[in-house]
């Protein structure tokens, strides 16, 4: 994210995931669905991971944790963020980065797979992180993004639960495809998760685990009708090439 964008959070955005259950579900949910994809399209084990956009960290430690990777570097555009990031499992790691540029810390490195969860939406120049996610794969490697559906991201921020204003566009799978097609990127798949019923539970201080919520997902899924009540969507892409073991530099 550029010139500081208005996409790019604080440190009260990182206190707020330890202290509201909400937001600790959404974080939970959308490390899972990226965990879910990975081991239904890797073809392989994840042993490194790199997480664009980490914020604090959270969701790629969860990732991290279960995969049972090796290796995570999180790149993150806010210090204060980095700053705010809790004790992290062993082998992961924060950066700072630009992501719409060149990382240093990631020269000559390629990964398994790169995630980018709740941040394609945050961005005025999607294509640029599309292009550092293939330049970072592993022949063979996963792209997971997510990234909430339009009319629910608008719906939200009407009702004054996101800050939509830090929302530069709607991500739709028509134009990501292309954006994917444009970087080398193979399209995979793409659906939705987080069923509206479920996920308004823990605004309501309903504990729900982020495991219930996927079997629900997947249940409700079958019914295409119900599809307008996913309130996210998951898409995953792949760099072309016979997997290999990825490179850590």
């Amino acid at each position: 994210m550029t010139e500081k964008s208005r996409g790019v959070m604080d440190r009260t955005y990182a206190t707020a995931r330890t202290r509201r259950a909400e937001l600790d579900f959404r974080l939970r949910g959308r490390a899972w669905a990226a965990v879910e994809a990975s081991r239904r399209f890797a073809g392989r084990p994840v042993r490194t991971i790199l997480d664009l956009g980490s914020a604090d960290g959270r969701t790629m430690a969860l990732v991290h944790g279960w995969l049972d990777a090796e290796r995570s570097v999180g790149v993150e555009a806010s210090e204060e963020l980095i700053a705010a990031a809790p004790p992290l499992p062993e082998g992961c790691s924060l950066v700072l980065g630009d992501l719409a540029g060149e990382v240093p810390e990631l020269a000559g490195r390629t990964f398994d797979l790169v995630t980018a969860l709740a941040l394609l939406e945050h961005l005025k120049e999607p294509a640029k992180v599309l292009d550092l996610a293939r330049r970072h794969l592993a022949p063979g490697g996963l792209f997971v993004a997510t990234a909430p559906v339009p009319f629910w991201d608008s719906a939200s921020g009407a009702l004054g639960l996101h800050r939509e204003e830090h929302h530069e566009w709607k991500v739709e799978p028509r134009r990501l495809r292309h954006l994917g097609h444009d970087a080398g990127l193979d399209w995979v798949i793409d659906h939705r998760f987080m069923f509206v019923p479920v996920a308004a539970l823990p605004y309501l201080r309903i504990p729900v685990g982020h495991r219930f919520a996927s079997t629900v997902d997947r249940l409700v899924r079958r019914l295409r009708v119900l599809d307008v009540l996913f309130v996210n969507q998951l898409f995953v892409l792949r760099r072309p090439g016979q997997p290999r073991p990825s490179s850590e530099g």
